[in-house]
């Protein structure tokens, strides 16, 4: 007989969420997998063994997770434009998660305005999943996972729902902080609060997690305990000695559903659900046999919310504090001061968590706050103690009792802000890919060899690939809008252009070790070229930004970039400086509404027997004034995405690319690319980024290698063009991933 592996419960979820997870990956037929975990139960029972028993069970909990990922109903594929009611669920960045009454999930774009819990009229349509940028995962896989399929909004309507309840919190100086404790509402959070929490690795605290949960259901768990207390000496004792799981369970239950079940508070009802059931069967509850369970009826009964990020954090951090908690309070003596005890522990719960949702961080936000473990220590329990339970009392409270404790929850609030300031640092920078997280979070299984886990933790943090004696060009997949960055034989690193606002473009190159940038160039003053470069001179040392012109007014995007240059102390370069090769706007002035397009920097980047052009937004008068000034090239970006009013016939014979890249965003309401752009480069090979993705280009001079990164980072064959004329000669071999002809 083998040895009884510790909390099969646990192991059984660990499976079961496996198998949920590899559903999209690996799709099967439901009823097999159904039939297979069935066999594998009937084999447990007949096993000969605990271990063959042990492996049977594992089996059948991962068939189960596929199973039951693939039979919900799945995200609506081919369907049309179609009308919805729909109930906006969780608002991630810019995109919007929907359910229609008919139970499908949507995630729309663009949905200005809407909150948590709006119910809307939506006219829908098919829209198809952005592509990723390196690194990102896939979103088309995540969709799937999430039971959600991608749609643009034709139209949509709010309707009249029940009237909203007064809030109790009006009129107090930390409203927004109160909603988002006590109800989960974070939108009126102020901005300078959320940066606070975020930089002191606090911000956790605003999410409905297992500390809401937990206090309620601890508050329930009294309560109940007062109420048994007259049946002590009575017949009915048994009865009433159930009342404190039994009511700290429904104070959970009723809480949750107060603030709408998001994903972590899933996880924390489960957990005291399965407390409760643990004590009222008279055993002792389990922290692994909790989480296991927790994650076993997640799986059974929403899967689709294996895909929310909160809940991968949730779980992660659970995780986290079972692994390390223990072990260390292990380390202290037994005679130790109870004091000092639940000090160690309090800590060890921060350590737990912040290494356990380390992968997470690492791959999905990039900063770990260095004051971290001692700012929880000291917010957690003011927050547990004080904020949470007078927010909980305000709204529960009835008028006449609800100033007073307003007044203790704004006072409360107060502290915990005046602890937290003096803490408040820039974060550490901590990037990874996919990976590089894998490989953070298997570090923090191996707990037994710590050796071998501090080896495979600085692998993930700081392996990169890096390449040597080659040119390297990146066009990214950043919507609709343009970015590239440029990696010279000699470490230079150059960036052009960074597409739409946002942090996509700043986590991509942290995540290819790139922390320093020796020239930033900025094509023209529109946002779908200069929106993502902010963000990356605030963040990076970079060596000189490269303008199209000083700026004409002290206001407008330019001058932002300007001030933050100067304010940074970074060099400003313009057209005729050295540094570049820079073919425009030299002697060029635009006029009319294609000013700012046909002003555009125009850079040239040569390796060897290769050239690569990069040409802003020109258009049609500054491509027939640069067009007798230009020779041939191996690589164009086209102007203005494709637009109908660029890429003239004069510029394309003058040019004569091989391959043309056009960056421009899926299903983009411009129409990009136009019909007419694509027939003036019909003498070479298209690549778009919304069909294609990101896409990279490697020349030692004399060949070039031309690959498609896909969301997870993987060099993969790039499908053949549309456009195979014969290469023109004279100008080296192309070497593709793809075998291209």
């Amino acid at each position: 007989m083998g040895r009884r592996p510790p909390a099969p419960l646990a192991w059984a979820g660990a499976a079961a969420l496996i198998g949920a997870g590899l559903w999209p990956i690996a799709p099967g037929p439901h009823l097999p997998a159904v039939a297979g975990a069935l066999a594998c139960a009937l084999l447990a029972l007949g096993a000969p063994t605990l271990r063959v028993q042990w492996l049977c069970g594992l089996a059948g909990a991962l068939l189960i997770g596929q199973a039951s990922a693939g039979w919900r109903a799945p995200a609506p594929a081919g369907w049309v434009r179609s009308a919805h009611t729909v109930e906006v669920v969780e608002l991630a960045g810019p995109d919007a998660h929907l359910r229609a009454a008919t139970g499908e999930g949507f995630t729309v774009s663009g949905l200005w305005g809407a909150a948590p819990g709006d119910r809307l009229a939506a006219l829908l349509a098919p829209a198809a999943a952005p592509a990723p940028l390196p690194g990102e995962g896939d979103p088309a896989l995540a969709l799937r996972r999430a039971g959600r399929a991608r749609a643009r909004v034709v139209h949509a309507a709010p309707l009249a729902g029940p009237p909203e309840p007064p809030d109790p919190f009006a009129g107090r100086a930390h409203r927004g902080l109160l909603r988002a404790l006590a109800l989960g509402d974070r939108a009126e959070v102020p901005a300078d609060v959320k940066a606070l929490l975020r930089r002191t690795g606090t911000a956790h605290l605003l999410a409905i997690s297992g500390l809401h949960v937990g206090l309620v259901a601890g508050l329930g768990a009294l309560i109940g305990r007062a109420l048994r207390g007259p049946f002590a000496f009575t017949r009915v004792w048994r009865v009433a000695a159930t009342l404190p799981p039994l009511m700290g369970l429904g104070a959970a239950l009723a809480y949750g559903q107060v603030v709408g079940w998001p994903a972590s508070a899933q996880r924390a009802g489960w957990m005291v659900a399965a407390a409760t059931l643990a004590r009222l069967l008279g055993r002792r509850p389990d922290g692994w046999s909790a989480l296991g369970a927790a994650a076993l009826a997640l799986v059974l009964v929403d899967p689709g919310a294996l895909g929310s990020l909160g809940l991968q954090l949730s779980l992660s951090a659970v995780l986290g504090i079972l692994l390390i908690q223990p072990r260390v309070v292990a380390l202290l003596p037994p005679d130790t001061p109870g004091a000092v005890t639940a000090a160690v522990g309090s800590l060890a719960v921060t350590l737990g968590a912040t290494l356990g949702t380390l992968p997470l961080i690492a791959w999905r936000f990039q900063e770990l706050p260095p004051t971290s473990l001692i700012a929880n220590l000291i917010a957690g329990p003011v927050v547990s103690i004080g904020v949470v339970p007078l927010a909980l009392m305000t709204a529960l409270s009835p008028d006449a009792l609800r100033g007073p404790v307003a007044a203790l929850a704004d006072a409360s609030v107060d502290l915990l802000l005046a602890l937290l300031v003096p803490l408040d640092a820039d974060p550490i920078t901590v990037a990874v890919g996919p990976l590089g997280a894998a490989a953070l979070g298997v570090a923090l299984l191996l707990r037994r060899r710590p050796l071998a886990a501090a080896c495979l933790a600085v692998c993930g943090l700081t392996l990169t690939v890096v390449p040597r004696d080659r040119l390297e060009v990146t066009f990214l997949a950043v919507g609709q809008g343009d970015g590239a960055v440029v990696r010279w034989p000699d470490g230079r690193v150059w960036l052009i252009d960074g597409g739409p606002p946002g942090q996509g473009v700043l986590r991509w190159l942290r995540r290819q070790g790139i922390t320093r940038l020796d020239a930033v160039f900025v094509s023209h003053a529109h946002p779908d070229h200069h929106g993502a470069v902010l963000p990356v001179l605030e963040a990076l040392p970079v060596g000189a930004l490269w303008l199209p012109l000083a700026p004409e007014k002290p206001h407008g995007a330019l001058y932002e970039l300007w001030r933050t240059a100067f304010d940074r102390h970074i060099p400003i370069r313009l057209p005729g400086d050295p540094g570049a090769d820079v073919l425009h706007p030299l002697g060029f002035r635009g006029r009319g509404k294609a000013r700012v397009n046909d002003e555009s920097l125009v850079l040239r980047v040569e390796h060897g027997r290769h050239r690569f052009l990069f040409t802003g937004d020109i258009e049609a008068r500054a491509e027939a004034w640069l067009a007798p000034r230009l020779g041939a090239v191996d690589v164009v970006k086209a102007p203005h995405h494709g637009s109908r009013t660029s890429s003239s016939p004069a510029l394309a014979r003058a040019l004569d690319p091989r391959w043309v890249v056009i960056s421009c965003g899926v299903e983009n309401t411009f129409g990009h690319p136009h019909p007419e752009a694509l027939g003036a480069w019909a003498g070479a090979r298209l690549l778009r980024t919304d069909r294609d993705g990101t896409v990279r280009f490697r020349s030692d001079g004399e060949q070039l290698q031309l690959h498609r990164i896909n969301g997870w980072g993987a060099a993969l064959p790039l499908r053949r063009s549309p456009w195979r004329p014969r290469p023109p000669p004279g100008r080296g071999d192309l070497v593709s991933s793809a075998t291209l002809p």
